[in-house]
């Protein structure tokens, strides 16, 4: 079986890797197998046992254990998942909020209280305690590395907000809508710019709903806005269109070209502020030249156009009449 290697969260959130060697190592210097530029933690290494079984350590030791299916490990701020390479994965967010789910769970401890050993037993049991105590001393001793490592690299640096922030990034960048930006306001998840259209607008709220963190959607969607400016000008003598950046284009001639660089500032005020500008490239059109909406027959010869319309009446657009 082929294991899979997906970074979830960082720079490069969203990056895989068909583990095909039994031995990786991770870091930001330029001789690990799989470089992370955004890696502060010691270099990590990854081996896979003649069973398949995934282990990580650091290269200090101070670090180790399993990389279990589709369970996900923070290191810093980076987070690591690795799974089979056939199957279907679970999305990203996810995988991710397995993680948040078990930082909230409760200590194991706390869930079952010991129950007090007989009286007629004491004598015993208080031997017995001293041993746990003396091995849970011994243990402590020995974990200590470990715990102080995993609460600086795996959890008390990285907030919750912040690994919802890294994903949502991640998942915009997979849908290329580059235009979209996600940020942190306060403990508020914010993504604002322009989505291209009404369905991309909708996969990104899904995208913040399924966030364990508050978040608001602040962006506009440009196909909303080109028909907004349209049925403002209401001359279909005009094209609108969205050209990137927060930057929309009128264009067009037309008999009332006054009118509708009135009715264009007018619209300027109502948009929002993802809109940058207005170009407006309108050109005043001679009514005596325009096409008739409707016609039986027409004819062009250089430059000059013959058209006919319903009612008999014939046209000469372009030349004189």
């Amino acid at each position: 079986m082929q294991n899979e290697l997906r970074v979830l969260t960082g720079v490069h959130a969203g990056a895989r890797l068909q583990l095909n060697a039994t031995r990786y190592r991770i870091g930001r210097d330029t001789d690990a197998q799989i470089r992370l530029t955004d890696w502060h933690d010691v270099p990590l290494t990854i081996e896979t046992d003649d069973d398949g079984t995934l282990r990580y350590r650091t290269d200090d030791d101070t670090l180790h254990g399993l990389l279990a299916a589709f369970e996900p490990v923070r290191f810093g701020s980076v987070v690591l998942c690795v799974g089979p390479a056939d199957r279907t994965w679970p999305d990203d967010l996810a995988l991710l909020g397995r993680l948040l789910h078990a930082n909230d769970a409760p200590p194991r401890d706390a869930a079952a209280p010991p129950v007090p050993a007989p009286a007629r037993r004491a004598s015993n049991a208080r031997a017995r305690r001293a041993l746990a105590c003396g091995a849970v001393a011994v243990s402590m001793l020995i974990a200590a590395p470990f715990l102080r490592f995993g609460a600086e690299s795996r959890a008390s640096n990285v907030p919750d907000t912040r690994l919802a922030l890294d994903a949502t990034s991640a998942a915009l960048r997979r849908m290329r809508l580059d235009e979209l930006h996600a940020s942190l306001v306060g403990g508020t998840l914010v993504v604002d710019g322009i989505a291209p259209d009404a369905a991309a607008a909708t996969a990104v709220h899904r995208l913040l709903q399924r966030q364990p963190v508050r978040s608001d959607a602040r962006f506009a969607v440009a196909s909303t806005i080109v028909e907004n400016i349209r049925e403002s000008l209401d001359n279909r003598d005009l094209d609108v269109r969205y050209t990137g950046d927060g930057v929309f284009a009128v264009t067009g001639s037309t008999a009332d070209a006054r009118h509708a660089l009135a009715r264009v500032a007018e619209v300027r005020s109502d948009l929002g502020a993802g809109v940058r500008r207005i170009d407006v490239a309108i050109d005043a059109a001679d009514p005596a030249q325009k096409t008739p909406s409707s016609y039986d027959a027409a004819l062009g010869i250089d430059g000059l156009r013959y058209v006919e319309t319903p009612d008999g009446t014939k046209h000469f657009v372009g030349g004189t009449q």
